[in-house]
């Protein structure tokens, strides 16, 4: 089975103001965790989510570390 980190690249995050008429969409790109049941063991999990903060590092980009 391949172990390849399994990332969420491309994110739109879709949030209005109850007081703004009409509604402000916000759109992003971000880096998310990779999927905790695609790995054999903890550590590379870890070693995973490691990869994933710095590729979000070295293109400027939103590392969230929740879904």
């Amino acid at each position: 089975m391949n172990r390849n980190p399994i990332y969420a690249t491309n994110a739109t995050l879709d949030g209005s103001a109850i007081t703004q008429t009409p509604p402000v969409v916000v759109k992003a790109t971000v880096i998310r965790p990779p999927i905790r049941a695609a790995y054999d063991s903890q550590q590379k999990y870890d070693q995973a989510v490691q990869i994933g903060i710095e590729f979000a590092q070295q293109k400027n980009l939103p590392y969230i570390d929740h879904y």
